[in-house]
């Protein structure tokens, strides 16, 4: 069976796919901050999520190929959070400063990731 790590001959997933995995890396995130990474299982997403296991095992090979995901999209909000805050900085001064303010104020306000 070929999972979806990688769009099909596409440069970008479709919608459907994205808002797919999308709703797979809620459900683990979810399933992390109630349960620990050592109870997370495959089978504990999938009851979160709405769907069988194989669905899961579709778009991710492994439950450590999803928790990656899970990673980078949490630390991908931080840095598009951080970014169109510090792009704009006028000196390398305020960009730190704003960096540090952001990035603070970002984790504040996602305890849950």
């Amino acid at each position: 069976m070929r999972t979806k790590n990688e769009p099909g001959g596409r440069d970008t997933p479709t919608f459907i796919e994205a808002a797919r995995r999308a709703q797979i890396i809620e459900a683990a995130i979810d399933t992390l901050v109630e349960l620990g990474y050592a109870s997370t299982t495959m089978a504990e997403i999938a009851s979160r999520a709405n769907i069988s296991k194989s669905v899961i095992s579709y778009y991710f090979a492994s439950k450590d190929a999803l928790l990656e995901q899970v990673v980078e999209s949490v630390y991908r909000a931080g840095a598009e959070t951080v970014a169109e805050h510090v792009l704009p900085a006028s000196s390398a001064t305020t960009a730190l400063r704003t960096w540090i303010r952001t990035d603070v104020e970002f984790i504040g306000s996602h305890p849950r990731e």
